[in-house]
């Protein structure tokens, strides 16, 4: 389910099935249901003095808080507590749940970094970094009945906080199911059973009882796998050591228990298959305790198989699941290790759909549909896993197959899943149309797994930045080590269920660029950045790009670090400029990411004279009123006496820069927004707007000139920026002697923006015209905004006859109510050596709207006729154009209802 706005979408997969029920009854493929209205919160629910956002959900009518945290994204009085308490938690785990339970109880309210806190601390303790048991002898039972306690609290949260429920399944995956009763008994009573019925009483077997006994954990479901394979194998302690070493457990660590385990296994052969269905039954029982996302202990416990005997006839107990499920659970525990994973994943995926509906239910066992549902996604991924080796990625259909099914199933995983859907609906439609060799096809297949892979790297940000200051500062004060501290979130993201299907279209990638004859770059991290060329491929400290041969995931932990860090990372596919590349080691080379490709080089205006094409265009182009406010009005405003204050402080600031203190460009830019404005700016900027037809801010009140105001000096305070300060630095202009014009500009609502090259930028063949167009306001185009524009080139002979040579990937459009644009023309944009256009601000006086971008139905993509209308007209656009400046031009322009509208032009370098 997604926040704010909920679309509740249904559709057929490859194989004619319904899914993607959210919550809701089976509807006709493609149709959507409507919001309901929003439930407002009950004012007893309000924190007071915490930064509070209230969310409703559409499955179950409910609403939730999310508060905003410490401010450094932890809650720090949590992760004390956390820590101060560990000594205690160490003694068992039943006394780490119940303080889990007791902590998480406090916190549960408290937004979602309270449980991100819960959750960094109980995956320290699974992953063993934190003591499991010290000195204290606890009953099975007892750690069982802790574990109910507190996952029964996770569940409660789960129904109620619809808003944190990835988190609270993140949580679950670390906690054993528990149980009240007899549950936990079974542990210690049935190793005596298999003790006595194989003569085991001694050595190994009586060390592991004792274990057992008195400190139960899940290590003990690994030392009965261990025990299982040793005997299955011929009683091969090699393979004892083996299944222990795998799963993390050496001769140190089990001697390490407070009732260690020092002797080998050692049983008679006449015991074998006795051995085997005493372990295979006791396996079953450690886990339903110690593994919630167990799937064979997961589908017991919900299917008991009891038969009862009523006038001689057998009935079926099964709890209260539909028959579908029960019969695709039951061929999933019966085919689970199937080398032919086809029908395999078809179950596992129509279980998890079937499981949908009763998950946003308030079912008597919630706990274990949701332990179900965790273990099926569990088995998703890791039988797709198991099968990659066998694919035939030579063979499309069955690559799209296999990317559909795991699709599926991480939107099943995912409560914020807008995106998501969206990239499903468009990879249904293409699957549709497929046609062997077709590069057009491939073009647009690739544009879709560009933006599944952006949808896929921006979850992976946004768990660091939620999960990772938390992760660092209490891994710190528990004396975790750096390592497991460093990669915690990477460690945590690689585990889910979106790093198997990146690593499908990662493995599809290139079979895609071959057919659609794309270019030999492929960008994971855009970054455009200035170094020198080492030929090294990891990322030490100060290296800005790292460019490889290999195709690493974008999941991976490389591909994490580079986006988090700010490195530039791409693939290059071409052996010849990879070694050019190494030739120039030592020397200084600059790296332009531009659209999906890469320009390299060695390191060696704007005011759009509107007024110029206005008279000459053809009427159809439209050109839109402008105001400039000119160069050196900023220095005239700032040398007002009402302005002395900021203007010594931007001076001081500004020699603290100089002086190699760039930290201080941010105070520079802080300061020039708390500026006056002089009235007579104020007075002959109102005249100039009226007089243009451009609505002047202040008509609607002070409140509205105040916006105004403030967009033209974060205009003016780009200048500041760290980039343009270091690109300025680096082509050796002096920064003091930039000047700031500001271009005032009403805004078209667009329904498309575009940028013309009217001299291929790619090539440089003068012959053609390359476009770029994106859906909403032009910003996500010429602004750091993920995602590929779509593009087209145009040959200048022929300008009925587009090309498309890329699809839209871009997962966001801007859209804004009529308002005014502000944006930056400097004297330093566009000089030879120095690209500055693309370094200072361009500000609309109110928030755009940010829209998830649905591509399915948008006539750009599935009308051709239309999308030849409207792209012949932009190319004819851009050669007018050109041929009024006699140079070639980059013209910004939008489409609104059809009209086309040129914003601006300057020349192209």
């Amino acid at each position: 389910m997604v926040r704010g706005e909920y679309h509740i979408f249904v559709a057929t997969n490859m194989r004619g099935a319904i899914v993607l029920h959210w919550g809701v009854s089976k509807l006709s493929p493609g149709e959507w249901l409507a919001p309901p209205p929003e439930i407002l919160p009950k004012k007893s629910n309000l924190v007071p003095g915490a930064c509070q956002t209230y969310f409703t959900d559409i499955s179950t009518g409910m609403g939730s808080f999310q508060a905003s945290g410490d401010g450094d994204g932890i809650f720090k009085w949590l992760l004390d507590e956390i820590s101060r308490r560990e000594k205690e938690a160490e003694r068992s785990l039943m006394h780490r749940f119940n303080i889990a339970t007791e902590l998480t109880e406090r916190c549960k309210n408290e937004g979602e970094f309270g449980l991100v806190g819960i959750l960094v601390w109980l995956r320290f303790m699974s992953c063993r970094h934190l003591t499991w048991n010290k000195n204290y002898n606890v009953k099975p039972r007892e750690i069982s009945e802790a574990q109910d306690r507190f996952t029964n609290l996770l569940q409660r949260i789960y129904l109620n906080q619809p808003n944190d429920r990835e988190i609270v399944r993140l949580l679950m995956t670390h906690v054993g199911r528990g149980g009240q009763g007899d549950v936990g008994q079974r542990i210690r009573d049935e190793i005596l059973v298999i003790q006595r019925n194989n003569d085991c009483k001694g050595g190994m077997m009586e060390e592991w009882h004792q274990k057992l006994h008195n400190n139960s954990s899940p290590d003990d479901v690994i030392i009965c796998e261990a025990l299982l394979n040793y005997i299955k194998s011929g009683f091969r302690v090699d393979v004892y050591w083996k299944t222990l070493n795998t799963n993390g457990l050496t001769k140190q660590k089990l001697a390490s228990y407070d009732r260690p385990i020092v002797s080998e296994p050692h049983f008679r052969a006449d015991t074998k298959e006795g051995l085997i269905h005493d372990l295979t039954a006791y396996l079953k029982t450690l886990k339903a305790v110690h593994s919630g996302a167990d799937l064979e202990s997961a589908i017991e416990v919900l299917l008991p198989q009891i038969r009862l005997m009523i006038s001689q006839a057998r009935i079926n107990y099964v709890c209260d699941l539909s028959p579908k499920l029960q019969e695709c659970l039951k061929f999933v525990k019966v085919h689970l290790g199937d080398e032919d994973i086809v029908r395999l994943m078809e179950k596992l995926l129509e279980s998890r759909i079937e499981l949908r509906p009763v998950l946003i239910a308030n079912h008597r066992r919630l706990k274990d549909i949701l332990f179900l549902d965790l273990a099926l996604d569990s088995a998703v991924r890791t039988t797709m896993e198991r099968g990659l080796k066998n694919l035939n990625f030579a063979y499309l259909p069955e690559i799209m197959f296999f990317i559909s099914l795991v699709l599926e199933n991480v939107c099943l995983s995912t409560v914020n899943n807008e995106d998501l859907i969206y990239c499903t609906k468009d990879w249904y439609h293409i699957c549709e149309l497929y046609k062997p060799n077709d590069g057009q096809w491939a073009l647009q297949t690739k544009a879709i797994l560009d933006r599944l892979q952006l949808v896929l790297a921006d979850r992976s940000q946004c768990y660091q930045k939620k999960i990772q200051p938390s992760a660092k500062y209490l891994g710190n004060l528990l004396g975790v080590q750096k390592s497991a501290i460093d990669t915690f979130s990477e460690e945590l993201i690689r585990a889910g269920s979106a790093a198997i299907l990146s690593a499908l279209i990662n493995r599809f990638y290139p079979i895609l660029r071959k057919v659609a004859n794309l270019g030999c770059w492929q960008v994971i991290s855009p970054v455009d950045v200035c170094g020198i060329s080492n030929g090294r491929e990891e990322i030490p400290d100060g290296v800005v790009a790292v460019l490889t041969p290999d195709i690493p995931d974008v999941l991976s932990h490389v591909s994490i670090r580079a986006r988090n860090e700010k490195v530039c990372f791409a693939t290059c596919f071409d052996p010849n400029i990879l070694r050019d590349l190494k030739s120039k080691e030592g020397k200084s080379i600059s790296i332009l990411v531009k659209s999906a490709n890469i320009i390299i080089r060695l390191v060696g205006a704007k005011s759009c004279n509107l007024k110029f094409l206005r008279g000459k265009v053809p009427t159809w182009i439209k050109i839109p009123m402008s105001v400039g406010i000119p160069f050196g009005a900023f220095e005239k405003v700032l040398s007002e006496d009402f302005n002395k204050d900021i203007a010594y402080k931007i001076s001081s600031f500004y020699k603290c820069v100089k002086g190699g203190d760039l930290s201080k460009l941010q105070s520079i830019q802080e300061t020039i927004l708390r500026m006056n404005a002089p009235i007579s700016l104020t007075h002959e900027l109102k005249s100039k707007m009226r007089s243009s037809g451009i609505p002047w801010p202040g008509d609607d009140g002070d409140e509205r000139w105040n916006h105004a105001w403030q967009a033209i000096k974060k205009v003016w305070a780009s200048k500041w920026n760290e980039r343009a300060f270091i690109s300025c630095r680096k082509a050796n202009l002096d920064h003091e002697n930039i000047c700031m014009a500001v271009l005032v500009q009403e805004i078209i609502c667009a329904d498309y923006a575009f940028v013309i090259h009217t001299k291929n930028p790619l090539s440089g063949d003068t012959s053609e015209i390359y476009t770029e167009i994106v859906k909403g306001l032009g910003e996500t185009l010429v602004g750091a905004y993920p995602g590929r524009a779509m593009s087209f080139l145009t040959k200048k002979s022929n300008l009925s006859s587009p090309i498309v040579i890329g699809y839209p990937s871009k997962p966001i459009g801007l859209y804004s109510k009529k308002s005014i644009i502000f944006r930056s023309d400097s004297n330093a944009e566009d000089l030879e050596g120095y690209a500055g256009a693309g370094l200072y601000d361009s500000v609309i006086m109110d928030k755009e709207e940010k829209i998830v971008l649905d591509y399915s139905r948008d006539r750009m993509i599935i009308d051709r006729a239309f999308q030849i209308s409207l792209f012949s007209r932009i190319a004819e656009v851009g050669k007018i154009v050109e041929g009024l400046y006699g140079r070639p031009q980059d013209i910004e322009g939008v489409v609104k209802d059809g009209v086309i509208y040129v914003v601006q032009s300057r020349p192209q370098i």
